[in-house]
């Protein structure tokens, strides 16, 4: 039975040529092959410098010969075969080790996670999420699966060589631009910052420009809407509020990091801003906030709490 626990044996080294085997085909399953792609990222991240051992054919056929020894005292026959296995499980492994060298899954849990590609495109993570990205872009174009969470790309422009995001059941293709791409679990929303990107699946397609956003449902066709430059804030950095009520305010800011902010009552909760912040610290945008509006501002720990009666 293949399980975390046989994962973690093999990514060690220590498992056998049987369960490697058992592991190969187990891995013919899309979805198996992905789980084990994620516990080998974080498996690389926690062991940095151990490397998986070379396939040591004298070492396999030992591990199988003893066996041969008790049920045939070295039978020609017998040990014909076990040398077929062996040299089946060396190429077995050969093979399965190569082909998960060419994809890494990045992860992210309660933080944030910047990455740039081989061909110097950004992608920022949000929390969460989960990327597979190739060791190098091969053939014509670049491709890249964001199978959960939230991620922004900053794609360097090649004409020639398309840059390709999978999303859940969605794609998004462009040739060098900086878009948003969030996976839901049954919608895709993409929100444009510069350029155009094409926004499709096999039964739909949309082209969405700066400054707009779309969604893609499996049922639905597409939907559009102006886009809200804080939707990436949590990869800009920067924050734009205009008239804003200070629940969306909040949202936004807890959303970009990853800090909870707690109004004391419904007022606080109606007061708007009109404000920019540029790469500030969180505890600055929120003491700025408060004097701005006349608020008194507080921690709980890790909490800030924003108190007033009412807003200027």
């Amino acid at each position: 039975m293949v399980n975390d626990d046989l994962i973690a044996k093999y990514l060690s080294g220590a498992a056998t040529p049987e369960e490697a085997i058992a592991l190969h085909d187990w891995m013919t399953t899309p979805e198996n092959k992905r789980h084990f792609r994620e516990l080998e990222s974080a498996w690389n991240a926690a062991n940095p410098s151990k490397k998986m051992p070379p396939i040591n054919k004298m070492e396999a056929w030992e591990k199988i010969q003893p066996r041969a020894k008790e049920r045939s005292l070295f039978s020609p026959q017998l040990i014909g075969i076990a040398a077929t296995v062996v040299l089946a499980v060396v190429a077995s492994l050969m093979y399965f080790s190569d082909g998960l060298s060419d994809t890494t899954v990045m992860l992210t849990a309660d933080t944030t996670k910047s990455i740039t590609l081989h061909d110097e495109s950004r992608v920022t993570m949000y929390r969460n999420s989960s990327l597979e990205i190739p060791e190098k872009f091969k053939g014509s174009t670049r491709e890249v699966t964001l199978a959960k969470g939230e991620a922004y790309f900053d794609v360097t422009k090649n004409v020639t060589k398309p840059f390709i995001v999978h999303a859940g059941f969605a794609d998004i293709r462009v040739v060098g631009t900086e878009f948003n791409v969030t996976v839901k679990n049954d919608e895709v929303v993409v929100a444009v910052n510069e350029g155009r990107v094409l926004f499709y699946t096999a039964n739909d397609s949309v082209y969405i420009d700066a400054g707009t956003a779309a969604s893609l449902r499996p049922s639905a066709p597409a939907t559009t809407i102006d886009v809200d430059a804080n939707t990436w804030a949590y990869a800009s950095r920067k924050l734009v509020f205009k008239d804003t009520p200070m629940h969306e305010v909040i949202g936004i800011i807890e959303k970009t990091y990853g800090r909870t902010i707690q109004p004391s009552n419904d007022s606080v909760k109606n007061c708007k801003l009109t404000a920019r912040f540029n790469d500030e610290p969180v505890e600055k945008i929120v003491l700025l906030i408060a004097e701005s509006l006349n608020l008194k501002l507080t921690k709980n720990g890790q909490v800030f709490i924003l108190e007033g009666e009412s807003c200027p």
